[in-house]
């Protein structure tokens, strides 16, 4: 139990990436971080690995209105669960922007040993 709540401090305390836009306006997220977890069984069990390329489109107040799959890890699931992570963890903020952004955005799942 202290493990776990040792390691949600840690993620929470990670710094904010910030990315100048094309426009003169600025993204900055928390990097998106997936444990054991948060692999789904159904991959677990057919050791499923890859890469899920999306294309968020986030809103100017932080929010992801759409998460589209540019490119497939190969497992449905795995897919899913990457639009998901993002949607909840990313923690987008959009400034000098009055219109959305959209980004490409990986997810590479690895099984651990």
């Amino acid at each position: 139990m202290w493990w776990m709540l040792l390691l949600l401090v840690q993620a929470e305390d990670r710094p904010r990436v910030t990315v100048a836009l094309a426009d003169g306006g600025t993204l900055s997220f928390v990097p998106v971080t997936a444990g054991d977890e948060d692999y789904p069984p159904a991959a677990k069990r057919v050791d499923a690995e890859g890469v899920s390329d999306l294309e968020l489109t986030i809103e100017t107040d932080g929010t992801v209105s759409a998460c589209r799959l540019y490119a497939t890890s190969g497992n449905p699931d795995l897919d899913r669960k990457s639009c998901e992570l993002y949607r909840e963890r990313a923690g987008f903020q959009v400034s000098g922007r009055t219109k959305r952004v959209v980004v490409r955005a990986p997810v590479k799942w690895v099984l651990q040993e």
